[in-house]
């Protein structure tokens, strides 16, 4: 086994996002069965179901938003607008060290 290598860390992070999702069905499902604790079983299910699954849902963006967050906020895109006519098969690009971003 020779070391963790990032595997440990890779196992925490799944149990951690797989208990977020789990938590957000819990608690929303909780909350359902208190919002219908007055109705009939049947009756009640019917609303701690989609309760349990918008729970799902947002523990799914907690997840998101904790561990992808370069998903909310892509890279910009890179647009390059040259004359008409132009068909050289190289580029060079010029780096500017003032420029607050850079070209990855």
């Amino acid at each position: 086994m020779g070391g963790d290598q990032g595997n440990g860390l890779a196992l925490a992070i799944l149990i951690v996002m797989v208990l977020m999702v789990l938590g957000g069905v819990a608690l929303f499902a909780f909350a359902g069965r208190l919002l219908a604790r007055k109705l009939a079983p049947p009756r009640r299910r019917l609303v701690m179901v989609p309760m349990a699954l918008a729970g799902a849902g947002l523990g799914w963006l907690l997840v998101i938003w904790t561990f992808y967050q370069s998903s909310w906020s892509p890279p910009p895109r890179l647009h390059l607008a040259t004359a008409p006519g132009f068909d050289a098969p190289v580029v060079i690009f010029l780096k500017d060290p003032r420029a607050p971003r850079t070209v990855e």
